[in-house]
């Protein structure tokens, strides 16, 4: 929060939407529409598109776009225009700065993000206010330090849930909506997401999934379904590559188009222990990664890992691997493990990959290239790449932990040093692996 006392004079409220791409249970749209009302001042929303390097493709970015096209609908139903800011960074604080007495904004976890917001700090003569919008405890107010596993930060959490998980009071607009041209901005009020890959440059090496679809009409559709369809086994069978158990909400989640309060809040009276472990995954696994690259600059990069594991992975860095492929040839799943292309192959077809063969999938690519840093550079590379969810805390996160973040040291081998290990063997021993080959 950033108080500037001289903008009183200023004609309009901002909401600056970054990654919280919805109109349900938005806490930064409901905060600016409260202070418009309050001020009598009109509200302005507008939403600056992320750029490629943090989205990745078309497949991605078609996603995100499906879901801006139906918020801009949604919007409007309530009387608020959407629109799309084109010009630079600190082009558009400025022009805010002269235009707005006060501006809400989706706070970021990543570097990119981190790095425009002081930019927003730094040049804005306005009221600035950030909004946790897409995790349930605040990450400064879970933690003030990196923590080092979920066990550290359960309790944490878990202690300021209640605090955080009320219900979420919306005020109508009482005053108009007022955006672009009429306000001197650079942006788009009229568009299609034809227009916009043309706009961004989008590459589209990486084409859409079909049938899958973004926006936040489809995220609770698809919760719904997972409640009634796949909760009832979700502990006993989340696990198991060949079913289909999983929520599928991650990437839905990861634009923002559904809020994980508004989640935990459905789910206030579902019985038992499925609940107890979907919202272990939902709440503590999830907001362990923001905690992680919040507070830890490097989360892509194996400088993140603790030192126990990167020195386990320094000491055995020489150790003879039983083969190193290159990065296409993974890319085009073109390893001697049936199982490892099986995975790799989800991920390119469908823009996802079940949770436990992503620990198998990015555990066997350290065990097949010439370094450790090589190996977390193109699992990070092939996630982002390929996956809906990519560039998100959960995903760096997850890729680190296949190197040791977030666990603790195992018995020592070749290769992994005393990194957790796993084989073929051992997901034969666990499931039975024909109906994820025949799927994939």
């Amino acid at each position: 929060m950033k108080i500037d006392n001289s903008s009183k004079d200023k004609p309009y409220i901002v909401y600056l939407m970054l990654n919280a791409f919805r109109s349900i249970c938005n806490y930064a749209l409901e905060a600016a529409i409260k202070e418009s009302n309050l001020r009598g001042k009109p509200l302005m929303v507008v939403l600056r598109l992320p750029d490629t390097l943090e989205t990745g493709y078309v497949r991605q970015y078609s996603f995100l776009l499906e879901g801006i096209m139906e918020l801009k609908e949604n919007l409007a139903v309530r009387n608020i225009k959407l629109s799309i800011f084109t010009g630079g960074w600190e082009k558009l604080v400025k022009q805010l700065s002269e235009l707005s007495e006060a501006i809400y904004y989706d706070k970021e976890y990543l570097n990119p993000g981190k790095s425009r917001e002081k930019i927003l700090v730094n040049l804005c003569q306005s009221n600035i206010y950030s909004v946790e919008n897409n995790v349930v405890v605040p990450v400064e107010v879970a933690s003030d330090k990196e923590e080092y596993s979920a066990a550290t930060i359960r309790k944490k959490i878990t202690r300021l849930l209640p605090e955080y998980t009320g219900e979420l009071m919306l005020e109508s607009l009482l005053g108009c909506s007022v955006t672009g041209p009429e306000v001197g901005l650079e942006t788009l009020t009229d568009f299609t997401v034809a227009d916009i890959i043309k706009l961004k440059n989008v590459s589209a090496e990486v084409k859409e999934v079909p049938g899958v679809h973004g926006g936040e009409e489809m995220a609770i559709a698809l919760f719904e379904s997972f409640v009634s369809e796949k909760l009832w086994a979700y502990a006993e069978k989340r696990n198991i590559p060949g079913d289909d158990f999983q929520s599928g909400l991650s990437p839905y989640l990861h634009f923002g188009f559904i809020s994980p309060v508004l989640i935990y809040r459905a789910l206030h009276n579902y019985p038992g222990s499925n609940r107890e472990a979907f919202l272990e995954e939902l709440i503590i696994r999830r907001e362990l990664a923001f905690n992680f690259t919040y507070y830890n600059s490097d989360y892509d990069a194996i400088k993140c890992l603790p030192d126990w594991a990167r020195k386990s992975l320094e000491k055995h860095q020489k150790d003879l691997r039983p083969v190193v492929y290159e990065a296409m040839e993974l890319e085009k799943a073109l390893s001697y493990d049936g199982y490892w292309n099986a995975a790799q192959r989800e991920l390119v077809q469908s823009g996802r990959l079940h949770g436990y063969m992503r620990m198998y999938w990015g555990k066997k690519i350290l065990e097949w290239s010439n370094t450790p840093e090589a190996g977390f550079e193109l699992s990070v590379y092939l996630n982002n790449k390929y996956a809906l969810d990519g560039f998100d805390p959960n995903s760096y996160a997850g890729i680190a932990w296949c190197y040791g973040k977030h666990d603790r040291p195992w018995r020592e081998r070749s290769i992994f040093g005393t990194i957790r290990y796993m084989n073929d063997k051992g997901l034969e021993r666990k499931f039975d692996m024909r109906g994820y080959l025949q799927s994939w």
